[in-house]
């Protein structure tokens, strides 16, 4: 399976199934190309975790697709989570919209952008 964004091939992780799963053997994709903030964590460009939206980081966005909406955020510079060594970007909440499909990242971005400056 590629990546939606980059066309990389995923990487597939064993999944920890919940309780109640029905599926054999649940697999995480995750995107080999990572993303890196000011704060000292990266992010995969492209996440989807068994039973869990998908997540996508565009700078300065996160875009969560799930159950035909999409959440998109953007990152708060200077405002991190974690102690210590490890700090993780905290996103603020912008707009929501019926579900974006996937493109070429810049063209992405362009819709986002116009997406906020008309809301």
């Amino acid at each position: 399976m590629n990546c939606p964004l980059c066309h990389k091939i995923l990487l597939e992780i064993d999944a920890l199934p919940s309780d109640g799963c029905t599926v054999l053997n649940p697999i995480d994709y995750i995107c080999q190309t990572r993303v890196k903030f000011e704060g000292k964590v990266s992010e995969p460009h492209y996440e989807h975790r068994y039973g869990e939206p998908i997540k996508i980081v565009l700078p300065p966005y996160r875009i969560i697709t799930h159950n035909g909406n999409t959440s998109i955020s953007v990152a708060d510079p200077g405002n991190y989570d974690g102690t210590h060594n490890f700090k993780r970007t905290v996103f603020k909440h912008v707009i929501t919209i019926p579900e974006l499909h996937f493109d070429t990242p810049e063209n992405i971005l362009k819709r986002i952008n116009l997406l906020i400056t008309f809301s």
